[in-house]
């Protein structure tokens, strides 16, 4: 169990720390400006103006990263395991049952569109301004 964990956790890792990263580096220069005026902190600074402009891109990285983590640990148990749905996918491959194959495929999909639209839901709640009226 740990080896898929590990695995998954290194896949989500860098694409939420490369949007984290960019999102808290890419503020607005006059924004930064007018909160050194106000002689804000270093940390009223990220409290107040980094951390909220970051917001987008965290939940843009974990959009990214959350089917990656499927992906990860279902690769994972190609590899190495003996149960669990990416196993049960190799193994009716082998044995050329094609539905049972599919029905984990079917499966695997499912569940990662699921996790997107679970950060969708977290999206709405961490930052309501990201989410576009319909």
């Amino acid at each position: 169990m740990v080896p898929k964990a590990l695995l998954a956790l290194v896949l989500v890792f860098f694409p939420i720390a490369a949007n984290l990263t960019a999102g808290l580096i890419q503020v607005n220069p006059d924004m930064l400006r007018l909160v050194r005026s106000y002689r804000a902190t270093r940390w009223q600074t990220f409290i107040k103006l980094r951390l909220p402009h970051a917001v987008g891109y965290l939940i843009a990285g974990m959009k990214i990263a959350a089917p990656l983590a499927l992906i990860g640990a279902v690769v994972g148990e190609f590899v190495g395991a003996n149960r669990g749905i990416g196993f049960v996918i190799l193994d009716s491959g082998a044995r050329l049952a094609t539905v049972e194959m599919l029905a984990g495929i079917v499966y695997v999909g499912l569940t990662g569109t699921a996790l997107f639209l679970a950060v969708g839901l977290v999206e709405r709640w961490l930052g309501p301004w990201l989410v576009a009226p319909r």
